[in-house]
């Protein structure tokens, strides 16, 4: 004797996969929105220790009130990455 399903069974098999794969739609598009902004600051951090690094605008960093800043705003990029790389774990 074979088992067979019911065929009005399969309606609620579909509805009870349905949101399964809503969930995993919706954390694939968050995962992937959370790289694209932590791929932004990365580009920002490497500009901005590309700038207080360069051998060429060291000097003139030190002898202008810019190194703070730069130094500062590397600083907040830097804590947005850690942030942004612990917000959608």
């Amino acid at each position: 004797m074979s088992a067979t399903t019911n065929p009005a069974l399969l309606p609620l098999l579909l509805l009870s996969v349905l949101p399964v794969g809503a969930a995993a739609v919706y954390s694939a598009r968050a995962r992937f929105h959370s790289f694209k902004r932590w791929n932004a600051l990365q580009r920002r951090v490497r500009v901005f220790s590309w700038l207080l690094l360069d051998v060429d605008a060291a000097a003139e960093l030190r002898s202008d009130t810019a190194q703070d800043a730069l130094l500062n705003e590397h600083r907040r990029l830097t804590v947005k990455i850690t942030d942004e790389g612990t917000s959608v774990l």
